[in-house]
This record gives C-alpha cells, structure tokens and sequence, in this order.
C-alpha cells in the first residue's frame, strides 16, 4: 500500500508550502490521479484520514479527480 507513503509526502510538501504562505490552515486539496498511475483512491483517502491530525490539514477535505493517463499531482489545496 504505496498509499501511504504518497499520502506523506502530499501533506509534507502541503505543509511547507502553506507555512511558506503564511497560512495557518488547509481547508481543502485536490488531487488528480490518472487511471494509469497505479494509485487506488480508496487507500489515498484512508492514508489522509489517518496522517493529516496533528498537521495544518487536520480538518480538511480531499478530493480526487480521475483522468486518463499517468498523471499524479497536486491540482490545488485552500486555506487561510
């Protein structure tokens, strides 16, 4: 389960980045997962369940979008 070791390096850079802003919070990420990548978004979703307390995204949200292809990467993420 790859899952969750992908899902710790999303919050990782998530948390870098929104310290970088000067946020306090992420209300929300979205995620694009391709069909091809070989990333199942069950585990995703249960592997953020499970890591994101205790981090700026501890009350957030993810959403997952599924395309053709390889693609994965962070679409977006909100805060304030």
């Amino acid at each position: 389960m790859h899952e969750i070791s992908l899902m710790h390096s999303i919050l990782s850079i998530i948390e870098k980045s929104a310290r970088e802003n000067r946020m306090e919070t992420v209300s929300k990420i979205k995620l694009v997962l391709g069909t091809e990548s070989l990333v199942m978004a069950g585990a995703l979703h249960f592997a953020f369940e499970q890591l994101k307390q205790k981090t700026l995204a501890q009350e957030a949200v993810l959403e997952t979008e599924e395309r053709e292809g390889r693609d994965f990467f962070i679409d977006y993420f909100e805060g304030e």
